[in-house]
């Protein structure tokens, strides 16, 4: 049996604001700035739409990134992995999702599969430890 994993960045919320000032003709007025009819963006977190005077806005709630290491990008709003999924080992190494790195004699840290981030994130690698047996 296979599983199937899919990934989900974020989630929107939708809400609506009523124009609290005339609006111009085919437009609307929105924390203090005019937009035309059609769908804008105050920021990247808020995708608008506007429409006969109202403006219904969504509030994108981002999701954990799969990784230790996310960067915001401008313009973006939900941050990214721009090394790919990875973990932190204890001793601060990052290791790539799937890799198994040694990071000192005898200690090896796995990094597992996020899911894609969310609630399935790890961002701790496991790790062994292996004991020689000699005297």
């Amino acid at each position: 049996m296979q599983a199937v994993l899919f990934s989900v960045t974020a989630v929107l919320v939708f809400s609506s604001v009523q124009s609290t000032t005339t609006p111009p003709a085919g437009g609307c007025q929105y924390r203090g700035n005019t937009y035309p009819e059609g769908s804008f963006r105050p920021n990247p977190c808020s995708p608008c739409m506007c429409r006969a005077g109202e403006v219904h806005c969504a509030i994108v709630d981002c999701f954990m990134p799969p990784c230790v290491d996310p960067q915001q990008v401008e313009g973006q709003c939900c941050p990214v992995c721009p090394n790919g999924p990875n973990c932190r080992a204890p001793d601060g190494t990052i290791v790539k999702d799937g890799e198994t790195v040694e990071i000192s004699p005898g200690t090896r840290c796995h990094c597992v599969s996020h899911g894609g981030g969310g609630f399935l994130a790890h961002t701790q690698a496991f790790c062994d430890h292996t004991v020689s047996g000699g005297k």
